[in-house]
């Protein structure tokens, strides 16, 4: 088995670059994200038996898995993140997907602020606005919801996704026949 690293360097001085971390691994890290200031580094930690997703501050780890993918009878190589966006306050904001059955999936979207990590529910994730609002949504093939979070207010200790800005979209798709 060949050794996995990780290397963070601080290239400000091209000639004496300075490594700010250098850590062996023992798992395969799937996905990395750096937030618009470069103040923290996510990162998907991934074996065939776990899954886990941390960020790096720049000097300490801090686990951010949801619970929901702690449960032991959760299959790792059935769950996937597959979103990850980082608002200009570096909020982060990720998806993650579940393969149910052959064809049913779930997927749940959370909102990481450096202190807790809060689930928005099963809804995807469009992106964040330059003012930190975050735009997501929600439906089915028929008809799908999006909605706003101002990326500040909460209520009952969870992000308060504003339902007065629904938008309902028509998503049916149009095509022109040649």
């Amino acid at each position: 088995d060949e050794a996995k690293q990780i290397v963070v360097s601080d290239i400000h001085d091209l000639e004496h670059p300075q490594t700010i971390l250098e850590t062996s691994l023992d798992f395969d890290v799937t996905l990395l994200s750096w937030s618009p200031r470069g103040n923290y580094l996510f990162y998907n930690h991934r074996s065939s038996h776990l899954q886990r997703l941390y960020v790096w501050d720049g000097t300490h780890t801090i686990h951010i898995t949801p619970h929901e993918l702690l449960n032991p009878a959760i299959n790792a190589e059935t769950v996937y993140v597959i979103q990850i966006h980082w608002s200009s306050q570096e909020l982060l904001a990720f998806a993650v997907i579940q393969k149910v059955d052959d064809h049913h999936c779930q997927n749940y979207s959370y909102v990481w602020d450096s202190t807790n990590l809060y689930l928005l529910g099963e809804v995807n994730i469009r992106g964040w606005s330059e003012d930190g609002q975050l735009m997501v949504w929600h439906g089915d093939y028929n008809v799908q919801m999006v909605r706003l979070w101002d990326g500040k207010t909460f209520v009952d200790g969870q992000p308060r996704i504003n339902p007065v800005t629904d938008l309902h979209i028509d998503s049916r798709v149009y095509s022109a026949v040649e």
